[in-house]
């Protein structure tokens, strides 16, 4: 009997490559997610530092009334850059996740393929097997006619000549 021969190897050999470059794609992103949060955390950081530092002035200026208003208005700068900042971590971090999840998605599918076609070719290989093993039982029970069919002439020859 043949070997046993899946037709769909190579196209198995393509979706189960495709399925590595789509999990190396998404930990990649996953990477710049996490970046873009860790940048985020550190924008939030600084916003709370440049509000903590606009209170500290305003409680000086109102204390003294020290005519300190011009460093107060770069600190209120200060902190709406800070708050710009923030903003665009929050945005590179919404975008990282939409990106993420699409990778995701486009993982799963590739899996999702792969898996179909190895159940595929399990199927093909447990029906080449069943085909197989009753090739293999339909040889030996010639085996066993043949067989017993020459020890019975063999003892009607013993048999006969005695």
């Amino acid at each position: 009997m043949r070997k046993f021969r899946f037709p769909l190897t190579g196209l198995l050999k393509v979706k189960r490559l495709k399925e590595k470059q789509a999990e190396r794609a998404l930990q990649e992103e996953k990477r710049h997610l996490w970046k873009a949060e860790k940048d985020l955390r550190q924008a939030e950081t600084a916003v709370r530092e440049a509000m903590a530092a606009l209170r500290k002035g305003l409680r000086q200026w109102t204390e003294t009334g020290w005519g300190g208003g011009e460093l107060l208005f770069v600190a209120v700068r200060h902190l709406d850059e800070e708050k710009r900042r923030e903003r665009m971590a929050k945005q590179r971090v919404a975008e990282a996740k939409a990106e993420v999840a699409k990778r995701l998605s486009e993982y799963r599918e590739c899996r999702r393929q792969r898996k179909l076609l190895e159940e595929l070719r399990e199927k093909a290989f447990r029906q080449w097997l069943a085909e197989f093993l009753r090739e293999e039982q339909r040889t030996a029970d010639e085996r066993v006619l043949r067989d017993y069919a020459l020890t019975k002439r063999s003892v009607r020859g013993d048999a006969g000549s005695n």
